[in-house]
Parts: C-alpha cells; sequence; structure tokens
C-alpha cells in the first residue's frame, strides 16, 4: 500500500515503505506505554515526518498498514505450504517445517507479531483480520488432514478443525517462548519432534 486513497502519488512513493518497513524491525504499537515516536520511525527510515504525514494521516495508520501488509504476506505462504508435492505424512512435516523457518526467519518482526496479537483484543479491524488469517491457516491444515483421511493414512475419528488449531497455538506459544528466552526455542528441531508426534497420533493402526 504505497499511498492512502485520494491522496496523489509522489515520486518519492517508496519511503512510505521504508516508514513501514522502520516500524516492523521496531516492533512499535501506537498504544505501547513507551511507544516509538514518528520522528524515531523517520529517522530510521530515512524520511521527514513529513513524508510519513503525507502517507498516512496517523501512526495509527502506519500501524494498520504494517499489520495488512504482514497479513498478505502470510496467508499465501500458508495456502502454498499446504500445497506441497508428496505424501499427506510428508506434506505435514513440510508445513510445520516451513512455518518454523518463517519464525526462525523472522525473529526480528516476532516482537512485531505479539503486539499484533495484543491489538487483536482492543481494535475490532485487527481482530477480524486475525480471524480471517487463522481461519485460512486453519483451513489449508484441515485440507491435509481430510487428504490423509480419505488416503487412509490418518484416523478418520480426529476433528480436523481441533488439530489445526492446536497446531496453530504450538507455533504461537513457541513465539512467546522466543520473546521471553530465545536461546530455549530451537525452531527447525522443535518442528522435527512435533511432526513425528503429531504423525504418530494421525496414523491409522
Amino acid at each position: 500500500m504505497c499511498r492512502p486513497e485520494g491522496r496523489k502519488r509522489r515520486p518519492n512513493c517508496a519511503k512510505s515503505e521504508d516508514a513501514r518497513y522502520s516500524m516492523r524491525r521496531d516492533g512499535s504499537s501506537p498504544r505501547r506505554a513507551s511507544p516509538t515516536r514518528v520522528s524515531d520511525i523517520a529517522s530510521r527510515a530515512g524520511v521527514s515526518q513529513g513524508t510519513i504525514y503525507w502517507y498516512f494521516k496517523s501512526k495509527e495508520e502506519l500501524f494498520m498498514a504494517v499489520f495488512e501488509e504482514w497479513v498478505s504476506e502470510l496467508v499465501p505462504t500458508y495456502v502454498e505450504f499446504a500445497a506441497a508435492p508428496g505424501t499427506v505424512e510428508e506434506k505435514v512435516r513440510y508445513y510445520l517445517k516451513s512455518a518454523a523457518e518463517v519464525l526462525a526467519d523472522s525473529e526480528d518482526l516476532l516482537p512485531v507479531h505479539i503486539e499484533f496479537s495484543l491489538q487483536a483484543f482492543r481494535d475490532d479491524s485487527i481482530r477480524e483480520r486475525f480471524k480471517e488469517l487463522f481461519a485460512e491457516m486453519r483451513s489449508s491444515l484441515m485440507a491435509i488432514v481430510r487428504e490423509g483421511v480419505e488416503s487412509g493414512t490418518f484416523r478418520d475419528d480426529l476433528n480436523a478443525a481441533h488439530l489445526a488449531s492446536l497446531v496453530i497455538a504450538a507455533y504461537d506459544g513457541l513465539a512467546l517462548q522466543w520473546a521471553a528466552d530465545p536461546e530455549a526455542v530451537d525452531w527447525q528441531g522443535l518442528s522435527a519432534t512435533f511432526a513425528e508426534v503429531l504423525l504418530e497420533g494421525l496414523r491409522k493402526r
């Protein structure tokens, strides 16, 4: 999103992207007790405060732009994971491994993820977007589970929606653990262990 609706596009449009990038890297939220100031964001982005206010009416609007950008990046990523080729067991391993890689490669953005999660309790628009994000993630995971059931690989007595919700909860919980103790979270090791435990419970006997 390079410019707010109703405002003219300017040649330095890329600078609004720099501002969003800076805000993401800082983990800034408009409601934090000690929020990053717009002047700080502008300085890190290499633009003036006036440039930021040209593209965003307020810090809250900038925060929402960052959030929308974050969601738009995540949704197709998880859909792609679920559509990977291979057997259903290979798909489960790939999905969990890839989700861990996304988090490991974005550790500097995890504070932003946590901030967004907190804002969902206070902001209806963010809550709705989280609902959409989680629904898409559950749907992609449920598709793998259903494929496994139809092929006779997985048990047919388990609730696919519940399993998908538990997987999402596990990774969100790991993100919180990482925030408290980064060295205790081995993303790839944990995802491999998680995959084997999950598959052991899913396999049809």
